[in-house]
């Protein structure tokens, strides 16, 4: 609801506030030749709020707009008051991001596509109904960056071999 989407917007202000004095402080007790940053917020915001802003929902709709729409406003915010803080003449400022944002029209699951192939096993489920997966006879795994192939010599119960098997 709303009063949970304020704290949330709440305690990214305060995050973005801390990142960036931080930075100030870095800037100036540190003799530095490059300063890497990075404020997760905004990434994971806009994966949970995106799909909402075509929803069929008007409730919704704004209050996803609004969040995004501050989520932006606090990142700008947090930016110039590094740079304010620690930019100067021989100083190059980047702002970087790993992906666009798009509003998303599907979802995609790897490890339900791994195990509809076969290259997924499962073990059964646990007693919260997720699935427990046989590290001994699966092939590959989706993790937070990509899929995973679980290549004999590389992973504990490695069962893919390398060579062709692994190329293909």
């Amino acid at each position: 609801g709303g009063k949970g989407h304020e704290q949330c917007l709440e305690i990214m202000e305060i995050q973005a506030k801390w990142t960036s004095d931080c930075a100030a402080h870095l800037n100036a007790t540190q003799d530095w030749d490059a300063m890497w940053i990075q404020y997760h917020a905004p990434d994971g915001i806009s994966h949970a709020l995106l799909g909402y802003l075509e929803s069929e929902d008007e409730k919704l709709r704004t209050q996803a707009d609004h969040m995004l729409r501050e989520t932006v406003r606090m990142l700008f915010k947090m930016v110039d008051r590094i740079v304010r803080a620690c930019a100067d003449g021989n100083t190059v400022v980047c702002l970087v991001s790993d992906h666009g944002n798009l509003p998303k029209e599907r979802v995609d699951l790897p490890d339900v596509m791994l195990y509809q192939k076969g290259w997924l096993v499962l073990e059964g489920f646990d007693e919260r109904q997720r699935p427990i997966v046989d590290s001994k006879r699966s092939k590959a795994r989706a993790g937070a960056h990509g899929v995973w192939l679980n290549l004999r010599g590389r992973e504990k119960y490695g069962c893919v071999e390398p060579g062709a098997d692994y190329e293909t």
